[in-house]
């Protein structure tokens, strides 16, 4: 009697100790009733210390073991219910007159427990389909997060259903672990699936996890090696908030969808097929076995599917005031923005805050991004897929290079476009509170008596037009290096008055200069200033004209000419 230990192997932490563990099946076992070994592993690697023998019907596992259920032909580790754990998914595609059935063990601080494990068959406990003799449900199952919620859900295929037309069905993960709310079935033909399912296709005869489109969400490669006299064919299925989606599905196959080669019979396209990282950028790729080709199972090849990720693109880089068009200059310890794609992790968005500080100074890389100005680090303070902002870190003026880079410091950096930037000695701009399409920016400004915004009416109740004679705050950037010095990255003491700008700088309000009472660097605040204003006496109301000049280090730079405050 063969018990064909080995046939199916997983890893996985079933006990959250850091170290992988070995889930081995022996489907064969008992007249192919079939076992799972479990060995944990240790410093020392994996041991027979704690080992478990897990079969149906026996240490509280669902079902009764009977002939040819072939319990463990078919492994997948991961956490299914979120619970840190990794949890073992075994398939039995020979179990109830070969329905099949795939059972679930879950993880636990002492490793697999058979508590609360759970056993699922196609048509009950709220699955679709019928589950009929010959379905095989269970005979390939893979672990993916199909739909970004941070559980794992489970793909199994039913290669056997409809005289072998074969299904694959998805079973959501969930803090109380696998459930059938959400749950799908995916055939040929149907809900977006290419092609056409018929006898003895076996949809879902081998399958594979990745994130093909770097999305953040897994995709599922489902191969149909039988489809056309078993030549077989490869299908892509996306992930989505709603988890798997048909529509827009790809089909692979040789001589179609791109891929070289000619199909023929008995290529067995799609027998084995494996997902990684192996075209250097962000997207997984996919590996395709069809060892049928060129001479029955003699000789064989295999083809690579490269995943689509464009990595971080940099589309355009401003001011902190957001000015636009995309400005072309900036000055050292000034703030700007980054605007582009596939900056930072979809759906993510990170604000540097007080825990995120080294040393006192902003950080130059968050969760593996950085920006790099002429090869070095530049502090980094707010970051999402489409926005970066940071602060200009530069030793001289000139022309510099600008990359977002992705797993920065990583064994594979991932960089984006190099943009050419010049750095001037000054580049003032104020904060917006408003651009409008035309362009024209409503500045930030703020009451200092009242400490209500000076516009624009956007911003509520909080907002009043200034008066002449009132005394308004500017934040205002790019006013160049001050005294004393502050480097990248620092924040000036929030108990200090800050630094003045090495260079002089003036304010004029609808044309007329106003006095200026203070004029540095925000505390608390890196590559922020501030500028205390009296509003003169123009004459006009509404929206009238404001700008900052300075003259450091060479010709006056001034703020854009379509910046404003609301004056009444």
């Amino acid at each position: 009697m063969r018990d064909a230990f080995g046939f199916a192997v997983a890893t996985g932490d079933f006990n959250n100790d850091g170290f992988d563990d070995l889930a081995i099946g022996s489907p064969g076992e008992d007249a192919n009733e079939g076992a799972v070994n479990v060995l944990y592993g240790s410093v020392a690697g994996i041991t027979a210390s704690g080992n478990q023998h897990w079969k149906i019907g026996k240490d509280g596992i669902l079902g009764d073991g009977e002939p040819e259920d072939s319990f463990g032909i078919e492994l997948a580790a991961g956490d299914v219910n979120g619970d840190g754990n990794d949890d073992l998914v075994i398939g039995a595609p020979g179990e109830a007159e070969g329905r099949g059935r795939v059972h679930v063990i879950f993880g636990s601080g002492i490793g697999l427990t058979g508590g609360g494990n759970q056993l699922w068959q196609l048509g009950t406990g709220g699955l679709p389909g019928v589950g009929a003799p010959a379905d095989l449900f269970g005979s390939q199952i893979d672990i993916g997060d199909f739909n970004g919620d941070g559980f794992g859900d489970i793909a199994a295929s039913s290669p056997g259903e409809d005289q072998a037309s074969g299904s694959v069905t998805i079973i959501p993960g969930s803090s109380f672990g696998p459930t059938s709310t959400g749950s799908q079935n995916f055939r040929q033909g149907l809900g977006g699936i290419g092609d056409q399912f018929s006898e003895n296709d076996q949809f879902g005869s081998t399958l594979a996890v990745g994130d093909f489109n770097f999305d953040g969400l897994s995709d599922l490669a489902i191969a149909t090696d039988g489809e056309d006299e078993d030549a077989g064919i490869v299908q892509i299925v996306f992930g989505s908030v709603d988890g798997l989606n048909g529509e827009g599905s790809q089909l692979f196959g040789q001589g179609r969808g791109g891929l070289g080669g000619t199909a023929q019979a008995d290529d067995f396209f799609g027998r084995a097929l494996a997902a990684g990282n192996f075209g250097g950028d962000m997207a997984d790729d996919l590996i395709i076995g069809s060892p049928g080709e060129d001479g029955g199972l003699l000789k064989g090849i295999i083809q690579t599917l490269l995943g689509n990720s464009p990595g971080p693109q940099i589309n355009a880089i401003v001011s902190s005031g957001l000015g636009l068009p995309a400005i072309t200059t900036l000055s050292p310890n000034t703030l700007a923005t980054v605007f582009g794609e596939d900056l930072f992790p979809a759906g993510q968005a990170r604000s540097v805050g007080a825990s995120d500080l080294i040393g006192g100074f902003l950080p130059t890389i968050v969760d593996g991004t950085c920006l790099e100005i002429n090869g070095k680090r530049t502090p980094l303070l707010f970051l999402r897929d489409d926005q970066v902002n940071f602060q200009v870190r530069a030793d001289e003026t000139g022309s510099f290079t600008f990359q977002m880079v992705r797993n920065c410091g990583g064994a594979t950096e991932f960089r984006s476009n190099v943009v050419q930037v010049s750095i001037a000695p000054v580049s003032p701009d104020m904060l917006a509170a408003v651009i409008d399409p035309d362009g024209s920016k409503a500045v930030l400004a703020t009451n200092v008596t009242t400490g209500k915004s000076v516009g624009p009416r956007s911003f509520g109740a909080q907002y009043e037009p200034a008066k002449a004679g009132d005394i308004i705050t500017l934040w205002p950037t790019g006013l160049g290096l001050t005294t004393p010095p502050f480097a990248p990255g620092e924040l000036p003491p929030l108990d200090a008055s800050g630094a003045a700008p090495a260079a002089p700088v003036t304010v004029s309000i609808d044309g007329v200069p106003a006095i200026v009472h203070y004029a540095g660097s925000s505390p608390g605040f890196a590559g922020l200033y501030q500028i205390n204003v009296t509003v003169p006496v123009t004459g006009s109301v509404g929206d009238v004209p404001i700008s900052i000049t300075s003259s450091g280090g060479g010709p006056a730079a001034t703020t854009p000419a379509n910046s404003s405050i609301t004056v009444e």
